[in-house]
């Protein structure tokens, strides 16, 4: 059965709203950092949160996001780099449980969390199907793979 868009529902948006040189082409040349997410969502209806890569979003931070975004917005966060890069996806159970709680606070603007595997991570099932156990079901999830090993027949 094809899907037609009419039918489906998709989201548009970029790797982050909060580019300085996007100020004069996408934001206007005077607008302040405190309103680039308002504006962003006039015209896209999701990004994705990169910092969350290198540190938790603080509570106000989220709430904040929340007060600035239509109810319809979603927001994409990327894992923790504790948790894809550093612990390589092993003994992650209670960070998964911090970095998922906070970002929980979006409630139903939390959107898929990206999981981006680093480059040299090779393809190891064992460690893979433990990590995908530890993840919450309630919860989306996009994966990145980055190593050839990861591509197989």
């Amino acid at each position: 059965m094809i899907t037609t868009m009419s039918t489906k529902r998709y989201h548009l948006g970029c790797s982050g709203w909060s580019y300085g040189d996007w100020l004069g082409k996408f934001y206007s040349q005077d607008c302040p950092p405190e309103k680039m997410l308002v504006e962003y969502a006039k015209y896209f209806d999701s990004v994705e949160i990169n910092m969350s890569f290198y540190r938790l979003p603080y509570e106000g931070m989220v709430k904040g996001w929340m007060a600035k975004t239509p109810e319809y917005f979603i927001f994409c966060p990327k894992m923790s780099r504790k948790i894809t890069h550093m612990k390589r996806l092993e003994s992650v159970e209670e960070d998964l449980s911090v970095f998922i709680g906070r970002l929980d606070l979006l409630g139903e603007k939390l959107g898929p969390i990206l999981i981006q595997l680093p480059p040299a991570m090779k393809l190891d099932f064992d460690k893979f199907e433990s990590f995908l156990a530890a993840l919450p079901s309630n919860h989306k999830y996009a994966i990145e793979f980055r190593n050839q090993s990861w591509i197989t027949s």
